[in-house]
C-alpha cells in the first residue's frame, strides 16, 4: 500500500503539464478518495477533551483540483457521540484528523467499549462529490482500575499439629486493565512470622509452630498492590482481605472401646448381643465418635452397630437378619474399631468381642451347691431373705422352681434371681426345720436347701411351786443349806423336746 502513495504524487506533476488552452486540468475530472479505504487509529481510554487519535498511515484526500473545499463529518459508528473529525490543509493534501469531543460527552472506557468502527464521509462544498472511508478506532487501556479481591474475607480452621510450609489458603483478586496494567501482587499489611503469602499465586503458607493454648485466632489483612505506573495516587493500594485463622486442638487421644456381651433369650426379637461404649478424652469435634464399625468376623454382615441415642457414645450390637448358627454353632468373633472426628480422623485400637448363640451351651448346667444351709429366726417377718441359689453357667432363658416338697408352701421363690424368702413369720413349735428342692426350668439341674427355725426367748422362768418353808437352829454354821428352790423356763424345755 506504501509505494502507490509515494506515485500518486508524481503522476499529479506529470498531468499538470497536460492542461488545456482555457487553463483547466484534465485531472479535474477525478472523482474524490481517500488515500486508504479504512484507517486503523489509537487512543487510550480517559483522553482528556480534545485529543488527537494516532494514526501510524496518512489520513485523508489529496487536493487534486485547488478549487475543492472539502468537510469530513462521521456518519455512523459514534452513537456514543465521543469523536469529531476536522480538516486540516497543508500543501495539497486535506488531512483527517479525528478527536475527542469535551463537554459533558461520555468519556472512553476500554472496559466498557474497547474498539470503534468509523464510517467518515468527505464532501466537496462546491460539486457536492462525496468519498467515504472506515476509521476502526482502538481504544488503548490505562492502568486506571485496582485490582479487587473476591471475596473480601476468608476463614480456615488448622490443628495445632499441622505441619510447617502447608498450604492453608488462597486468596484472589482481579484487575480488570489488561498487560502490565493489569498485574499486581499480594502482601500481608502486617508483618507475621507465622504466614507468608506468595506475591502472584495468593497462596498462604504456614511458617510457624501453631499453640492451641498459646493462641487460637489470628487475624490479618492482606493487601493487593497495583505493579503498573499509578494513575491515581502514589499508594497502589487497591484493595484489602481479612484472613481469619481459627486454631483447633490437635487430635491427640485415639477412642477407647469397652464391651460387655450379653446372652439375650431365644424369645427376644430384637436381641442385642452386647453393648459397646467408645471413649475420647480430646474435647470439642476431635473427642466426638464418628462411627463403631465391626471389621473382621462378619464376612456375610449379619451384625450391625447402633447408637443408643443421637451424639451418644453408648453403641448396641445387633442382628440384621437371621443369623446363621448352624455354621457357627459355638458363635461369632466380630471385631470392632472405632473412628473419632478429628482432622485427620484418629482409630481405636481393634477389640474382638464374642457373640454366643441363645442357644449355645458352655457345659452342662448345675447349682454351685449340692446342699444349701439357712437359719431363720421365728421371729423373722414375712418376705425375709433365706438363701439364693445359683445355677453355672447362668442363662437368661432358664428359671428356678420348687420341686414339690411339702415345706414349700412357706416359702417364697424368684424364678428368675434364685432368692428364697419366707412368706410369713415361722413358729418352732410347727417344725423346726424344712428340706426344699429347687430345680432349673428344663428340670437337668437341682439342689437341696435345709432351712434350721431357731427358737425366741419369749418365755419367762416359773418356779415349780408358788410358796417354800423352811426351819433351822440358831448356831448352825455358816454356809448351811436350809432351803432349795426350782424353776422351769419353758423355751428351753421345748428346744429340748
Amino acid at each position: 500500500m506504501g509505494r502507490p502513495l509515494v506515485l500518486l504524487p508524481l503522476l499529479l506533476l506529470l498531468l499538470q503539464h497536460f492542461e488545456d488552452g482555457d487553463g483547466s486540468q484534465t485531472f479535474a475530472q477525478m472523482p474524490l478518495q481517500f488515500t486508504h479505504f479504512q484507517y486503523n487509529v489509537t487512543v487510550h481510554e480517559n483522553s482528556a477533551a480534545k485529543t488527537y487519535v494516532g494514526h501510524p498511515v496518512k489520513m485523508g484526500i489529496y487536493l487534486t483540483n485547488p478549487s475543492w473545499e472539502l468537510r469530513y463529518k462521521i456518519v455512523s459508528g459514534d452513537n456514543e457521540n465521543l469523536f469529531k473529525a476536522e480538516e486540516y490543509i497543508l500543501g495539497d493534501f486535506c488531512f483527517l484528523r479525528i478527536r475527542t469531543k469535551g463537554g459533558n460527552t461520555a468519556i472512553l472506557n476500554r472496559e466498557v467499549k474497547d474498539h470503534y468502527t468509523l464510517i467518515v464521509k468527505a464532501v466537496e462544498k462546491n460539486t457536492n462529490a462525496e468519498a467515504r472511508a472506515k476509521v476502526r478506532v482502538q481504544v488503548l487501556d490505562t492502568n486506571d482500575l485496582r485490582p479487587l479481591f473476591s471475596p473480601t474475607s476468608y476463614s480456615v480452621s488448622l490443628p495445632e499439629n499441622t505441619a510447617i510450609r502447608t498450604s492453608i489458603a488462597r486468596v484472589s483478586a482481579t484487575d480488570a486493565d489488561i498487560g502490565t496494567n493489569g498485574e499486581f501482587y499480594y502482601s500481608f499489611k502486617d508483618r507475621t512470622d507465622m504466614f507468608a503469602i506468595h506475591p502472584t499465586s495468593g497462596v498462604v503458607v504456614l511458617t510457624g509452630r501453631l499453640d492451641y493454648a498459646e493462641t487460637r485466632l489470628y487475624e490479618m489483612e492482606i493487601l493487593a498492590v497495583d505493579r503498573g505506573m499509578k494513575l491515581y495516587g502514589s499508594s497502589g493500594i487497591s484493595s484489602m482481605a481479612k484472613l481469619t485463622v481459627h486454631v483447633e486442638q490437635a487430635n491427640g487421644c485415639a477412642p477407647v472401646i469397652t464391651a460387655v456381651t450379653l446372652s439375650p433369650s431365644e424369645l427376644d426379637k430384637d436381641p442385642t448381643y452386647a453393648i459397646v461404649t467408645v471413649e475420647d478424652c480430646d474435647q470439642g469435634p476431635n473427642g466426638e465418635i464418628a462411627s463403631l464399625s465391626i471389621v473382621a468376623g462378619d464376612l456375610l454382615q449379619q451384625f450391625r452397630t447402633v447408637r443408643s441415642s443421637p451424639g451418644s457414645k453408648e453403641y448396641k450390637v445387633k442382628a440384621v437378619g437371621a443369623i446363621d448358627w448352624d455354621s457357627h454353632p459355638f458363635g461369632y468373633n466380630l471385631t470392632l474399631q472405632a473412628k473419632d472426628k478429628g482432622t485427620p480422623p484418629q482409630f481405636s485400637s481393634v477389640k474382638v468381642i464374642r457373640v454366643t448363640s441363645p442357644q449355645f451351651k458352655a457345659g452342662p448346667v448345675k447349682f454351685e451347691k449340692d446342699v444349701y444351709r439357712a437359719e431363720i429366726s421365728e421371729f423373722a417377718p414375712s418376705n425375709t431373705p433365706v438363701v439364693m441359689v445359683k445355677v453355672t453357667p447362668s442363662y437368661s432363658h432358664l428359671k428356678y422352681v420348687f420341686k414339690s416338697t411339702p415345706g414349700k408352701a412357706k416359702f417364697s421363690l424368684n424364678h428368675n434371681t434364685g432368692l428364697i424368702s419366707i412368706l410369713e413369720p415361722i413358729k418352732r413349735q410347727q417344725a423346726s426345720h424344712f428340706e426344699l428342692e429347687v430345680t432349673t426350668s428344663d428340670r437337668r439341674a437341682s439342689t437341696r436347701v435345709l432351712v434350721k427355725v431357731l427358737s425366741a426367748n419369749s418365755n419367762p422362768p416359773e418356779f415349780t411351786q408358788t410358796a417354800y418353808k423352811a426351819s433351822f437352829d440358831e448356831n448352825v454354821p455358816i454356809g448351811t443349806t436350809v432351803l432349795s428352790v426350782s424353776a422351769v423356763d419353758l423355751t428351753r424345755v421345748r428346744t429340748a423336746m
